[in-house]
């Protein structure tokens, strides 16, 4: 399997079918995407590592169109990761993407999951624009539990480009090493079998198993054949996008 390391101020991703491990900053990735149909389809992912290494950032965007509306979102990404690379947190790249979409259309509607990880406080930090919450394995207690907010009040986490202005909610968690992390776009879960029953949550969990032992790459095989098996002989009908990533047993100094 290809191994890409992403060095200290780089920006890594973007819109083409992937299966790849990377190395980044403080934890390793596993990344997989597939478009439903030729090589690039509604599904963007990005990690980037700040100017110190200090700081890993993950982004998952599933966008409504195809084309060149994916295209001009996936370059906002990238522009918005490296004006905020330095940052600590989540909410500023979905605050920069919403202004970028608003008042594009439909097609430009998009959800999005952006996680950070900061080695120096050992804490993982995550916010939605109408995404579907990450997965967290505990090495601790071998359980995967959605990372969702403890409390969201009004108008907040929208999908991007609805409304002019929205607020995004963030929260942080613990995190230590031996833990991992999972995030996807909805085509994993929303996958239909031949009776049009949706892969789900359950199935995923189910997928992704205990991963206690196994490599990164390994597990998101297991996801990718899980996925396949259920639907059967049929193309998947959505693009299907997912990172896994874990915080190393020893971090590099």
């Amino acid at each position: 399997m290809q191994q890409h390391r992403i060095a200290c101020a780089e920006i890594w991703g973007g819109v083409r079918n992937v299966d790849l491990d990377v190395c980044a900053g403080g934890l390793t990735a596993s990344v997989f995407s597939l478009a439903c149909s030729g090589e690039m389809g509604g599904d963007i992912y990005y990690l980037s590592v700040c100017s110190n290494d200090r700081m890993t950032r993950m982004v998952l965007a599933d966008v409504r169109g195809h084309g060149e509306q994916v295209s001009h979102i996936s370059a906002r990404i990238y522009d918005s990761l490296r004006h905020n690379i330095n940052t600590l947190g989540c909410i500023g790249v979905l605050t920069d993407l919403n202004d970028a979409i608003h008042g594009q259309g439909l097609d430009a509607l998009t959800t999005a999951t952006v996680v950070g990880y900061n080695i120096t406080e050992s804490r993982l930090y995550y916010s939605y624009a109408g995404h579907s919450p990450a997965y967290l394995w505990r090495r601790a207690d071998h359980r995967w539990s959605p990372l969702r907010f403890n409390a969201e009040s009004g108008t907040t986490n929208l999908v991007l480009g609805v409304l002019p202005s929205v607020r995004f909610d963030q929260e942080s968690t613990p995190i230590s090493q031996g833990d991992r992390v999972f995030i996807y776009t909805d085509g994993v879960i929303e996958c239909r079998n031949p009776e049009g029953e949706a892969f789900g949550a359950v199935r995923l969990l189910d997928a992704l198993g205990v991963a206690e032992g196994e490599s990164l790459a390994d597990l998101k095989n297991r996801v990718v054949k899980s996925l396949r098996r259920h639907a059967g002989p049929a193309p998947f009908h959505d693009d299907i996008t997912f990172m896994l990533a874990e915080i190393p047993q020893e971090h590099r100094g």
